[in-house]
């Protein structure tokens, strides 16, 4: 077991430069284009909102090919080279994808599906059935990329092989806009540590007090899973918030409640197989984080400067500054892609400049 903490604080940092190869952009008169990047065989998958998702050579950025969606997301995730998950209205949506022919095909869809994630590692999807994760009247379920049901506990998914198209929810924009009297509800589960777990973290915040300067009332249950088996192995409650954001094969920053304090907001987590323990720490670096790969992630500290942590290599962190004048940046996303001993880094951002016009950028560009 690595000693992150150590590891993390007593790493020397290196000053690098960024050299910017290509831009590419959008215009934003009204909404975001451009959602998410990912890599995967060396080519970026774009995720785009209205109901796009562009492919494109990382390094020339030429595009390949364009996928229709059939309909608007709540949650999309590209799982392998030629398939992808769509989550929407309590359903996820299994498709394959062939990007010489621009096609997607759907294969089959599970209803009543509180949510899911993916397993790189095993090619599985752990599925959570609907229920109510605070008392624990859920099912959970592990499917392969063919539709087979493995294993299941409390409730037996369904699979449909028909399409149906699913309804579309209006939002309450009035709850929305009261939601402070109401407890705000999380729930997230991901595999880690080679797909060996699964950390599923479930609770809620109450922010009704905060209004009168009261802190949060704060609820949180971690709880780890044998992947195998699905069967619990640890499980603690916590008075505090424990929302986190995957930075490492067993490494997880933990999000605040409130985004305007300024208080712990360097807080890592691990867990401790061998103590079977969640240890929480500080890290010396504040800023945004962003996970690259099991070993790497990355963190922007506003304005300017980013760093690329190897946890591999134990002793660098790399430290660069990215220049974009009279421009505020809002970092949305970082990839990372090694091809012939050379470092691209693809920097996914909005800009508003002094007259507030947006625009939706790739920055491609060699860490040198």
């Amino acid at each position: 077991m690595k000693d992150f903490e150590k590891t993390l604080n007593d790493i020397t940092t290196k000053e690098s430069l960024f050299q910017k190869n290509f831009i590419f952009n959008k215009s934003l008169p009204k909404y975001k284009e451009i959602d998410e990047i990912i890599i995967i065989d060396g080519k970026i998958y774009a995720y785009i909102i209205d109901n796009k998702i562009k492919v494109y050579d990382c390094i020339s950025f030429k595009e390949i090919s364009t996928l229709e969606l059939p309909f608007k997301p709540s949650v999309m995730e590209i799982i392998e080279n030629d398939s992808l998950l769509i989550y929407i209205n309590r359903q996820v949506y299994f498709y394959k994808f062939n990007l010489k022919e621009n096609k997607l095909k759907f294969k089959f869809y599970f209803p009543d599906i509180y949510f899911f994630t993916y397993l790189y590692k095993k090619k599985q999807i752990i599925l959570l059935m609907d229920g109510s994760p605070l008392d624990n009247s859920i099912g959970m379920a592990k499917v392969d990329l063919s539709g087979n049901i493995l294993l299941y506990k409390s409730k037996k998914p369904k699979i449909i092989k028909k399409f149906k198209s699913p309804k579309v929810i209006e939002r309450d924009l009035f709850m929305e806009m009261i939601s402070y009297k109401f407890p705000t509800q999380y729930s997230y589960f991901i595999g880690f540590n080679q797909d060996k777990y699964i950390i599923n973290v479930s609770g809620y915040s109450d922010n009704y007090y905060c209004r009168f300067g009261s802190p949060p009332m704060e609820e949180y249950t971690v709880q780890i899973l044998n992947s195998e088996n699905l069967d619990e192995i640890f499980r603690e409650e916590y008075k505090r918030s424990m929302k986190y954001k995957k930075i490492g094969d067993n490494l997880f920053k933990v999000l605040n409640q409130d985004q305007n304090l300024e208080e712990n907001e360097n807080e890592l987590f691990f867990y401790d197989e061998k103590e079977n323990k969640i240890k929480i720490f500080e890290n010396k670096i504040g800023g945004q984080y962003f996970y690259i790969n099991d070993e790497a992630f990355a963190i922007f500290q506003y304005p300017h400067t980013i760093y690329i942590v190897d946890l591999s290599k134990n002793d660098i962190i790399k430290k660069f500054t990215l220049k974009e004048e009279n421009s505020r940046i809002n970092l949305k996303n970082i990839c990372y892609y090694n091809l012939d001993k050379k470092e691209y880094v693809y920097l996914i951002m909005d800009c508003y400049n002094e007259e507030l016009n947006g625009e939706s950028k790739i920055i491609i560009g060699n860490i040198v």
